[in-house]
């Protein structure tokens, strides 16, 4: 069987689902103020746990070609980053939970002044860091060899032909 040289519509779905859900997460974590945006950085949070899941139990390997040292820092980067979204997502129950959080997102108690929240920051911008190091990677591998986003963008679904 030959491997393949693209990655699935439910991959690349996926993957750029994640990306403006990584974005509004950062938005509503760094620069949202009071209880929408905490309600909107938790539920932005939890489906992007939700997405990677599903990302984490749907994926194959990467199409190749590619060569050794290439497919170890794409592994490394991609354990990373699945690895930072789990931690994210536990750090960010703990904040909800050892802050007494649950009752100001379900509107029965007034949001607290300060919220620790220093690991879940601290790990927000490792992840930032990652997905910089992600794009920069593409963008070197693209320049070298021009193939890795024509597997990885969007495609139109192919419609039949009408008969005549």
């Amino acid at each position: 069987m030959s491997e393949p040289t693209s990655y699935s519509p439910r991959s690349r779905w996926l993957h750029w689902l994640t990306v403006p859900l990584l974005g509004a997460s950062v938005f509503t974590g760094m620069a949202g103020e009071g209880l929408t945006a905490l309600r909107a950085h938790v539920l932005v949070g939890a489906t992007i746990v939700t997405v990677m899941l599903i990302r984490f139990f749907t994926r194959r390997p990467a199409p190749p070609p590619m060569a050794p040292g290439r497919r170890r820092l794409y592994e490394s980067n991609h354990r990373a980053l699945y690895a930072l979204v789990a931690l994210l997502a536990f750090t960010g129950g703990a904040v909800v939970f050892t802050n007494g959080l649950v009752p100001v997102l379900l509107g029965d108690a007034p949001i607290p002044t300060e919220i620790p929240h220093i690991p879940h920051q601290l790990l927000a911008f490792g992840l930032i860091f990652t997905i910089i190091a992600h794009v920069v990677g593409v963008a070197t591998y693209q320049a070298r060899t021009g193939d890795v986003l024509s597997r990885m963008l969007p495609r139109p679904r192919k419609r039949p032909s009408p008969s005549p």
